[in-house]
């Protein structure tokens, strides 16, 4: 449909959606809003990625981009953190959702302006609208079965009716990608091995970063107190040092390191990060007590973001940049949304009761067990992810990487060759 044609799109439907969700006052219309949301930044982000990567063909630009995407990408949670904790203390919540409409327009203009025409489509595309329904259903079950789990009990007919159920689309959506002319999963893709393990390398990844950052920001207002400024204030440790360390990591540590060194390293750091905020005590304090695992995990998401779009876009072929694009941030938002359920089921676990200790310190130190508990989950999630990396790119990744550069060198200079002859 073209690159900026499907942008533009995502960001009129994710401002629109914005400015309902700020207006109403109605639970069931805020929801279905920020429903509406997530179907327009779905088409912005591979949208974006997309065209990032068909903008810098020479592996090593490619890479510089890639790195300050993937820098952008990270921080941008985190600042988000930042700016909704200033507004919600300061003109209201309902101003999260207003700020996104002038963001909105602005780039809609900037994106009129700096991106090319799309070229005219030539030929008619089918979708599969069948498959993208059957799987979206799937992953939002399997997300309000570990939510709910808590609540029916994990054992109940309720809880395992509800796994499967997701269990049986799952097994749905495959038989419906094994007969469609158009999936959203072609059966070439799975054959390539690097890009299927960056695929789950992002919902790893990012599953422990939104995680870690979900419940960093509940345990410093409900553990410490803090206030929605002060805890987005403290969240820049992390936005800092993730933007420098995915600037770098994208211009420099791909090229000289190796993506999986990167993500081995990358992810190591996450679950020390997350050791670290297991002993964190009664009245700890910020300098000593949490800011050092902030800037350990910043740093490591640096290294890790980048790597990972690069791994997933090395083999891709010139006209499959967009799949390989949506399938990385299909991966990114799911294993967010899996770690967040899963993390905050546990979480709502171990605080069951809390509400009744008579003693203030008892009940402090109860919460702070439960947080602890989640920190280790998170930690968990990093372990897997480790071993995951160990064994799922394939030996040959660095060359892949280092075969792009060469495949991309010379087809820029094909393109010189022939824009000069003509």
């Amino acid at each position: 449909m073209g690159k900026r044609r499907v942008l533009t799109t995502g960001l009129v439907i994710f401002s629109a959606a914005s400015l309902v969700a700020g207006l109403t006052h109605s639970i069931s219309l805020l929801i279905t809003a920020r429903g509406v949301q997530g179907f327009g930044a779905a088409l912005v982000a591979p949208a974006a990625l997309s065209i990032v990567a068909h903008t810098f063909t020479e592996a090593r630009e490619r890479n510089g981009a890639l790195g300050i995407y993937g820098a952008i990408g990270g921080t941008s949670a985190s600042v988000g953190v930042i700016a909704s904790g200033l507004l919600t203390d300061g003109p209201g919540w309902r101003w999260i959702f207003f700020i996104n409409i002038p963001i909105g327009i602005a780039l809609i203009a900037l994106a009129s302006i700096f991106l090319p025409k799309d070229e005219p489509v030539k030929t008619a595309r089918r979708f599969d609208a069948l498959g993208a329904s059957t799987v979206t259903a799937a992953l939002l079950l399997f997300v309000y079965a570990i939510n709910k789990g808590a609540d029916y009990g994990w054992g109940s007919l309720k809880t395992l009716g509800l796994f499967g159920a997701s269990a049986l689309l799952i097994s749905l959506f495959a038989w419906i990608e094994s007969r469609s002319q158009s999936p959203i999963l072609p059966g070439s893709v799975l054959k390539n091995r690097d890009m299927v393990a960056a695929d789950v390398g992002s919902f790893l990844v990012f599953g422990a970063i939104f995680s870690f950052i979900f419940l960093g920001t509940l345990f410093m207002q409900q553990t410490f107190g803090y206030s929605p400024t002060k805890t987005g204030v403290a969240w820049l440790a992390t936005t800092l040092t993730f933007f420098i360390s995915a600037g770098v990591t994208g211009t420099k540590l791909v090229t000289q390191f190796g993506v999986k060194r990167l993500l081995l390293t990358g992810m190591t750091l996450f679950g020390l990060a997350m050791l670290w905020l297991m002993r964190a005590p009664l009245g700890a304090g910020y300098a000593i007590d949490l800011m050092p695992a902030f800037i350990i995990a910043g740093l490591a998401g640096g290294f890790m973001a980048p790597a990972l779009q690069v791994a997933a876009l090395a083999r891709a072929k010139s006209d499959e940049l967009g799949l390989a694009s949506g399938l990385v941030a299909m991966m990114q938002e799911i294993g967010g949304a899996v770690a967040i359920a899963t993390v905050s089921a546990i979480l709502v676990a171990k605080m069951h009761g809390i509400s009744h200790i008579a003693s203030s310190v008892a009940r402090q130190t109860a919460m702070l067990h439960a947080f602890h508990t989640g920190f280790t989950v998170i930690a968990a999630i990093a372990a897997v992810g480790v071993v995951t990396v160990s064994i799922a790119f394939s030996k040959n990744v660095e060359e892949d990487v280092e075969d792009m550069s060469r495949a991309s060198r010379e087809e820029a200079a094909a393109i010189a060759i022939g824009e000069a002859e003509v």
